[in-house]
């Protein structure tokens, strides 16, 4: 897949005939103000150890060469904030084509550096060393510029390597506190989602509670079964979500299997056969609980209404992911549906539940007998 952030640089180095096309992100963080106050600490310092006007911090951009931080040194020529275009043969060009550390003692003794764009500054000596992002980007160089030959050392250029390491390792927790805020981000997000969710199918539950507020005695512990595993629907959910990898999402083939365990093994006294097949799918989570619940519904109806006169309880449970299509057939081995049945909300509240659910998701409630009972149904995913 392209990556629309990622472009290339053209870049004019030492020894090649034609330009050099290094990648360069546009979409990385800012430097942080306590960094670039650390940064000029470590220029400063550099140059005051070497004994040269100029240590210099640049950073690489797709069109420029910026001087991001510049020693306060006496006869330093550059200062923050400077630029240059690229492909003029500057010696950064050179240390970031090659991604290697690059020394020129004496620029008059080669004619490619004598005719460099900075040898009007008095410059005659450079050395400088590469600076990469994490992911191996170039952000820049470190570099040290002097008006006097011979003058950089190998320890000089161990010291500059050094001070790289603290500016890469630097760079790195930029990345990561950036990735940390993201993540914290994502998860405030999901908690305040989570709470909504939470809040709305409660309230669906208080709603179910007060239609249900005038009954017979008899069928109040009917009632309190009904209510149980609705709340079984919400937390078994919310349990697998906070269990998985990420915190923000949980397979719908685990949910669906221990709901369905979880409400059998409660509500049904003799074994059953529970069939779940469904494939690898991690849906939003409003979605998923919204199925969560009408498998719940439907699984209640079958053991309130099917399994009565049944020695062997059976429940298949597929759901499928097609292009951009979930279906979902939930089937039992009762009794059935009787052959004429309404939806309504007086007739059947379970069942009216799953309508009202399953349109919710954009899908068409479909039931029938198919040595059963049978429910099926198609959702669009976004």
């Amino acid at each position: 897949m392209k990556n629309e952030n990622i472009k290339f640089a053209a870049l004019k180095a030492k020894g090649e005939n034609h330009e050099i096309f290094v990648p360069v992100s546009s979409n990385k963080s800012e430097i942080p103000k306590e960094l670039f106050e650390k940064w000029q600490k470590i220029s400063d310092l550099t140059a005051k150890i070497v004994n040269v006007p100029s240590a210099l911090i640049t950073y690489f951009t797709e069109k420029n060469l910026e001087v991001l931080i510049a020693s306060n040194t006496a006869g330093n020529p550059y200062k923050q904030d400077d630029k240059d275009s690229l492909s003029i043969g500057m010696f950064c060009e050179t240390v970031l084509a090659n991604n290697r550390s690059m020394c020129v003692q004496n620029i008059d003794k080669d004619d490619f550096w004598k005719n460099n764009p900075h040898a009007v500054t008095g410059m005659k000596s450079y050395m400088g060393v590469p600076i990469k992002w994490e992911d191996g980007e170039m952000f820049g160089t470190f570099c040290l510029l002097d008006s006097k030959t011979d003058k950089f050392t190998d320890d000089y250029l161990e010291l500059l390597l050094q001070f790289k390491d603290i500016i890469e390792s630097d760079l790195k927790s930029i990345l990561l506190t950036e990735e940390l805020k993201s993540q914290i981000l994502a998860r405030e997000l999901s908690i305040k989602e989570a709470h909504h969710t939470i809040k709305n199918h409660f309230s669906m539950i208080l709603s179910y509670m007060q239609m249900q507020s005038i009954m017979p005695a008899a069928e109040v512990k009917s009632v309190l079964k009904d209510l149980q595993s609705r709340i079984h629907a919400l937390s078994t959910f919310h349990e697998k979500l906070y269990k998985s990898h990420d915190g923000l999402t949980a397979s719908l083939d685990a949910y669906i299997s221990e709901l369905c365990k979880i409400i059998l093994k409660q509500l049904v006294c003799t074994e059953s056969r529970l069939i779940v097949n469904i494939d690898n799918i991690v849906l939003k989570r409003n979605v998923s609980v919204q199925i969560g619940l009408i498998i719940s519904e439907l699984l209640n109806n079958s053991i309130k209404y099917a399994f009565t006169d049944c020695d062997e309880t059976e429940v298949s449970i597929e759901i499928k992911k097609n292009d951009n299509k979930l279906s979902i057939i939930y089937k039992d081995n009762g009794k059935g549906y009787p052959d004429i049945i309404s939806t309504d909300q007086k007739d059947s509240l379970g069942l009216y539940i799953v309508k009202i659910m399953t349109e919710q998701l954009g899908g068409e409630m479909k039931i029938g007998n198919n040595n059963g009972a049978q429910y099926s149904t198609v959702i669009p995913l976004p």
